[in-house]
């Protein structure tokens, strides 16, 4: 059946583009794949946390409202966050008026920072990542990520 054969390739699949091997060289349309599901994936487990996880919730709580753009330089992905008086929405592409933007130089740079493996202040030194507007969005953004982990754990 669905659950004993087609959904657990289903599932090795998406691990192979959330979870990548180490040292495997992928190609251009793997890694747009890559960061597409993961900064997808990351927005709205920060949906989610902020809705039902109650540190989050406060936080989400205390965020200046508005939208938060995160992109990839030059064509995407997009995805944004809406962070409003009724909770916190998610959705695919470029937000209308972007409070604050967080923009990645390219997509090796999202994928390596997505990933874990790029620190995200060397991130901001190196400039392969930008950050503007409401910065406290941001830096709220990135508390409720941190929790993510937590709970994949």
């Amino acid at each position: 059946g669905f659950l004993t054969r087609k959904f657990e390739k289903l599932t090795k699949r998406l691990e192979a583009f959330l979870k990548p091997a180490e040292g495997e060289k992928k190609d251009d349309a793997f890694q747009k794949t890559s960061v597409t599901l993961i900064l997808e994936t990351g927005l709205r487990a920060v949906r989610e946390l902020a809705t039902y996880e109650p540190t989050c919730k406060k936080v989400a709580a205390h965020t200046p409202k508005g939208s938060l753009e995160v992109t990839v330089l030059p064509d995407g992905p997009s995805a944004h966050v809406i962070f409003g008086k009724t909770g916190v929405k998610v959705g695919r592409g470029p937000a209308e008026q972007p409070m604050a933007r967080m923009a990645f130089s390219g997509m090796d740079s999202a994928h390596q920072l997505l990933t874990g493996k790029l620190d995200s202040f060397m991130a901001v030194a190196q400039e392969k990542v930008m950050l503007s507007g409401q910065l406290p969005m941001i830096d709220n953004l990135g508390l409720i990520l941190d929790r993510v982990e937590k709970f994949l754990k």
